[in-house]
């Protein structure tokens, strides 16, 4: 069985306003449009062969957004909506589209998530949000091995299945955001990051 993996990415933690265009477009560049052009490159294979497998690393901020993550989040939105909208015009051509969506893995794009900014008006926030992440991440975080087992398993399952959660943060953020009806689940978060304690120090 021939499988396509799309795993390259980059990864922006950053406020929206503290972003270029550039580097807006550049993210898009890599996470999304790249995504669609290995693909689209690759289809007709898939499609004369009828088999195979499209599978594509987004990530639980492809379901929840979260501050600090806008631009990031856009980019595994839309992959998301791309790979669930391609799931179905390959179907007739037995070609199956998957979407892994990992949490925080203890990669080099994980060490570098922290978000810095010069916007006095952000500086509370951001080292606030720095610190829920790096807490949450200390309970959640995954190892490469064991992601790429979850994700390997997820490729040769056999079944059609769209979407796996390949990591357990990812799979209980998920869970939350699925879950809950609407307004609970904008409470319950809104909660979460307003019981922060606010760090002693900015820098």
């Amino acid at each position: 069985m021939d499988v396509l993996l799309n795993n390259a990415g980059q990864s922006a933690t950053s406020l929206f306003e503290d972003q270029s265009a550039a580097q807006v477009r550049n993210l898009f560049e890599v996470n999304v449009f790249g995504v669609m052009e290995v693909t689209r490159a690759l289809l007709p294979h898939f499609r004369q062969q009828r088999s195979g497998v499209i599978a594509t690393v987004s990530s639980a901020a492809g379901i929840i957004g979260t501050p600090l993550g806008s631009v990031y989040s856009a980019t595994k939105f839309a992959v998301e909506g791309f790979s669930e909208s391609l799931a179905f015009e390959l179907e007739p051509f037995q070609v199956v589209v998957k979407l892994l969506e990992p949490g925080a893995v203890r990669t080099d794009m994980f060490a570098r998530a922290q978000a810095h900014t010069e916007r006095a008006e952000y500086l509370g926030l951001v080292a606030r949000i720095n610190q829920f992440y790096t807490t949450m991440a200390s309970d959640n975080i995954a190892e490469v091995s064991d992601t790429a087992e979850n994700i390997y398993n997820a490729l040769t399952d056999g079944t059609t299945r769209l979407r796996y959660a390949v990591t357990d943060g990812a799979e209980q953020f998920i869970k939350l955001r699925r879950d809950l009806p609407e307004e609970q689940y904008v409470d319950t978060l809104r909660s979460m990051l307003r019981d922060i304690p606010q760090p002693t120090a900015v820098v």
